[in-house]
């Protein structure tokens, strides 16, 4: 495969993170996937020097770590093998009318009825193609919408529910500002608490993040308490931390509660005390 769409918006917004030899090598890292039609070979050392990264092998392992997934048969990136996926169907195609003879000749397609031959009697004949364009042009913008689908579902770290994630992503048709709005916050929200805790057990599905706009949402860096161990209110706290700290509250409240009913003297005996809510003496 010598030929593929490149989204410009899209490979900014998830490379906007690299520095400019990590973007050269991530591309450099993609043409081979397009050109070979495979994955990256799990033994790297051949592709490395092939790509002229032996000087920088450190940094390609860092890409791969980050933009591709290593299976079976090496490592995999999931855009790729998308855009693989069409060509594959495509060609085939193309092989199966090749065989047939190729496409129908202009005879054939003239051959359809004069009295209505295209349909076009129902619309203004000052502008006979109108009905054609407007066509063409819906499908051009629902294919932009799904080229720009593939870039979200590349950066989004959940892969699950893809099918659900598409319809929700057609449904809202993202212009350009909202485009760059979800893809700069998926890439913030992947360094939250919420999206980092626990390998990432709450991040939600993509379709119920998009489904309720979660893009607009506060993000959360840190879990920071006050003095008296109380979760500030200008920060989220997820399930599990707040669970560890009423847990907290409970240790501290059973430690005082003991301390004050029993003291263990020297000769191993009980002395009963009272402690005044001030703090003051035993009596």
């Amino acid at each position: 495969m010598h030929y593929y769409k490149f989204n410009i918006a899209g490979w900014t917004l998830s490379t906007s993170h690299l520095s400019l030899v990590e973007e050269a090598i991530y591309f450099r890292l993609i043409n081979y996937y397009y050109d070979t039609e495979k994955p990256i070979p799990k033994e790297t050392h051949s592709v490395f020097r092939r790509l002229r990264l032996g000087n920088d092998s450190d940094i390609a392992n860092t890409i791969l770590d980050e933009f591709f997934t290593l299976t079976d048969k090496g490592w995999v990136q999931s855009r790729c093998e998308e855009n693989l996926k069409e060509y594959r169907k495509t060609t085939k195609k193309n092989k199966l009318n090749g065989a047939k003879g190729g496409r129908p000749s202009k005879n054939a397609a003239s051959s359809v009825s004069q009295n209505k031959p295209t349909g076009l009697d129902s619309v203004s004949q000052n502008n006979p193609n109108y009905k054609l364009l407007t066509t063409n042009y819906k499908l051009e913008t629902n294919n932009q919408h799904k080229e720009s689908f593939k870039d979200f579902w590349g950066l989004y770290p959940k892969k699950q529910g893809k099918a659900q994630a598409e319809k929700s992503w057609l449904k809202i048709k993202p212009d350009q500002t909202l485009l760059n709005t979800i893809f700069n916050n998926v890439q913030k929200f992947k360094s939250s608490n919420e999206w980092l805790k626990d390998n990432g057990q709450f991040i939600p599905n993509a379709s119920t993040w998009l489904n309720q706009e979660r893009w607009s949402d506060e993000l959360n860096y840190g879990g920071a308490t006050n003095e008296r161990n109380q979760f500030r209110g200008n920060t989220k706290e997820t399930p599990l931390e707040r669970m560890e700290r009423k847990q907290k509250a409970m240790d501290v409240r059973r430690e005082a509660f003991t301390n004050n009913d029993e003291i263990l003297g020297s000769d191993e005996s009980v002395i009963h005390t009272q402690v005044s809510i001030s703090g003051g003496g035993t009596h």
